[in-house]
């Protein structure tokens, strides 16, 4: 199970900026947030042009990592933005101060 994390974010990561645009293209207002079943659409464009060697994900992997990534207080949103933003790079040997963020 902790290997399937790393891949999923490590997929996420590795394609963030293919994922902005695709939720950009949805975005109109560029508000950082989409609907979920647009955001979902946008996994399974950037899971549809992976390499080969490449792990791809499932159909219920995208619905799940849809699901946990929606906020359905104001609707079934997602918001991409703090997704994105919250992929850091961190320094273990100095108590895991963050070096860079994106």
């Amino acid at each position: 199970e902790e290997a399937l994390m790393e891949d999923f974010t490590t997929l996420l990561f590795r394609h963030r900026m293919s994922i902005r645009a695709g939720c950009l293209y949805f975005d109109d207002e560029g508000v950082g947030y989409v609907l979920a079943e647009e955001f979902k659409k946008v996994l399974e464009s950037v899971n549809g042009v992976l390499s080969k060697h490449e792990r791809t994900l499932t159909p219920n992997q995208i619905d799940v990592l849809v699901e946990a990534l929606s906020d359905d207080s104001q609707g079934p949103f997602v918001d991409y933005e703090a997704l994105l933003k919250a992929y850091v790079i961190v320094d273990n040997t100095k108590n895991r101060e963050v070096v860079k963020r994106f």
